[in-house]
């Protein structure tokens, strides 16, 4: 089942072999995917692009996650829903809600399952 048609989705890690995986995960659910390898060039086509969500890697160079998240929190107009995922977690409660990160999933994760509580938060940001 396509859950994620109509969907724009950029995914964000140094690691080209996990996000190929998460990119072709997501096409396959249906997503139109982009992929960028850190934070700044991930904000560079934030800029260019309307996203309805953005996945990225919590630690990576050129920019981690929650810069990508506090970076894309200045931008006028249209706020992608943001979600992190990371085998090692050191974000607060408090730092991941002024970033404005939906959800932090840890590694290993399972895509269907990132996939459905995706599908959930969209919902719910939909019907506000």
């Amino acid at each position: 089942m396509k859950k994620l048609t109509g969907f724009r989705i950029l995914i964000v890690d140094d690691d080209p072999e996990l996000r190929d995986l998460v990119a072709d995960d997501f096409s396959m659910a249906g997503g139109t995917v982009d992929t960028a390898d850190c934070g700044t060039g991930a904000l560079e086509k934030v800029k260019k692009n309307k996203y309805d969500f953005i996945i990225s890697d919590v630690r990576m160079p050129n920019g981690d996650g929650p810069f990508l998240a506090a970076e894309i929190l200045k931008i006028p107009g249209h706020k992608p829903l943001f979600f992190l995922y990371s085998g090692y977690n050191d974000i607060t409660k408090e730092e991941t809600i002024a970033l404005g990160i939906a959800q932090i999933f840890n590694k290993p994760f399972k895509a269907s399952e990132m996939i459905d509580s995706i599908i959930v938060h969209l919902k719910s940001k939909l019907s506000a």
